[in-house]
């Protein structure tokens, strides 16, 4: 579906609605999986992934972000790891939150070529529904 028939995006948890350039839509993202990764049970579940996922935002002057799963603690950080990532997924800032938030199905964006990958993405995707059910926890709380 192009982008201008779809549905506008809901913002991440925290999200300031007014502000929606690509860094605010990193910054958001970045804030909204340190707040889930924190939730212990959250953080064992994704951690079973047990890979290093890197995203890299297609929008101009976007730096990557790094989910490193396989660490204890789980964490999301900008800055490189200092190791080669298991997984790196490619998407416009818009395409993440749109997955992340509102459950948009990653098999079918990557089929479509809107999103493209290098390495084992099904561990990854494995743990993606922990993630989407978290941060929509996390925004309802937040909603209160």
């Amino acid at each position: 579906m192009p982008r201008s028939a779809a549905r506008p995006l809901r913002p991440f948890p925290g999200a300031d609605v007014a502000e929606s350039t690509p860094a605010a839509r990193i910054a958001d993202t970045v804030a909204a999986l340190d707040g889930v990764f924190a939730r212990e049970e959250v953080a064992a579940k994704v951690r079973q992934a047990g890979v290093l996922l890197r995203l890299d935002c297609t929008d101009r002057a976007v730096q990557p972000i790094f989910l490193i799963l396989d660490e204890d603690p789980v964490h999301v950080t900008l800055d490189p790891p200092g190791r080669r990532p298991d997984v790196v997924l490619t998407l416009t800032t818009e395409s993440l939150q749109a997955v992340m938030c509102d459950g948009v199905a990653l098999p079918l964006r990557i089929l479509s070529g809107e999103i493209a990958f290098q390495g084992p993405v099904r561990k990854f995707l494995r743990v993606l529904p922990v993630l989407r059910a978290a941060m929509t926890d996390a925004a309802t709380t937040e909603g209160r």
